[in-house]
């Protein structure tokens, strides 16, 4: 976590910033109860406020490149990548834990590979819901490669090598190439777009670890769910 904190440009006298330091007990539990291999433990993830804005600690619902922007350099970035029209094929959530479906173990498999085929990338905290997944990816500054290609027949517009696209582009052509050929799927698996944001500070990157990280426990409220529920404040204030 304290390299975590040199990278966002952090410079208190202490091993973590004022963002980072409540952060690292976040992620010490969610190793110990193995929230990066895609579920949260049930026992520690911090109760859903009643102020919960789902705005605020979700930057990631909308796509918002920014215009200009290089997203082939060194950060931080937050995405999400739903599948298509939304279905819940990944899995199902089960107290507060994401159970995997056959298709999410694909899924899973394809994500911590990642690494392998861009060495520029270090993964973060994911989590893969019923419907989608979350995930943090950094760039880093060193040159990778890649090796991997989008399917055949699909439009794609260009990409520049090792960027944040040419990621997101070769995990989905994986992903769909081992669920049509391990599982007989046809058919799209993903939507067309993907959504994403570049963690500029402490605040921002501990935000999204801990939405990611609490997740599955607010399943019942995600606006990805189809069955979603009001917020408690909201069937309050009816």
């Amino acid at each position: 976590m304290a390299e975590i904190c040199a990278k966002l440009g952090h410079s208190s006298g202490r091993p973590y910033c004022r963002w980072c330091e409540p952060l690292n007990s976040i992620v010490e539990i969610s190793r110990r109860a193995g929230a990066q291999q895609c579920c949260a433990p049930t026992s520690e993830v911090q109760t859903l406020r009643d102020d919960f804005d789902e705005e605020a600690v979700h930057p990631g619902h909308r796509s918002i490149r920014l215009k200009g922007y290089d997203y082939t350099s060194e950060g931080f970035y937050f995405i999400t990548i739903c599948s298509h029209q939304k279905r819940c094929v990944f899995g199902r959530i089960v107290d507060a834990r994401a159970v995997l479906s056959s298709s999410g173990l694909i899924l899973r498999e394809c994500w911590v590979a990642i690494p392998s085929h861009f060495g520029r990338t270090r993964l973060h905290e994911f989590v893969i819901m019923p419907n989608h997944l979350h995930g943090i990816v950094e760039i880093c500054s060193k040159l990778g490669r890649s090796s991997a290609a989008p399917l055949r027949g699909d439009v794609v517009a260009a990409v520049p090598p090792g960027s944040l696209g040419a990621i997101v582009r070769s995990f989905r052509a994986a992903t769909t190439k081992g669920v049509h050929e391990g599982l007989k799927w046809r058919g799209p698996v993903w939507q067309r777009n993907y959504f994403e944001r570049v963690l500029r500070d402490g605040e921002e990157f501990s935000k999204a670890t801990r939405y990611i990280h609490e997740n599955p426990a607010r399943w019942e409220w995600d606006r990805e769910n189809p069955e979603r529920k009001p917020l408690p404040s909201q069937r309050e204030t009816r």
